[in-house]
């Protein structure tokens, strides 16, 4: 699925990932390809996976996540606290 993550209003991923691991209120949350439609409040921590296999770790300190099951966009805050 097709990721893109903003980071301080600055593009820090436009990738395909094959998984998104996060933080909520509720617990971690993981989207894979063709997930429900889901909008939600994230926190500290996007970990995703690349087509090749890797893994790349964000941390922030609040954002949101959009997904409706083929493309993700997530709009993160850095506080330099």
């Amino acid at each position: 699925m097709e990721l893109i993550v903003f980071l301080n209003e600055e593009v820090v991923c436009n990738c395909n990932a094959s998984s998104i691991t996060t933080k909520t209120d509720n617990g971690n949350l993981e989207i894979l390809d063709k997930h429900q439609n889901l909008i939600a409040q994230v926190k500290e921590f996007l970990q995703y996976r690349d087509e090749a296999g890797n893994t790349h770790n964000i941390s922030f300190d609040d954002g949101f996540l959009y997904t409706d099951g083929s493309q993700t966009r997530v709009v993160l805050k850095y506080c330099n606290n």
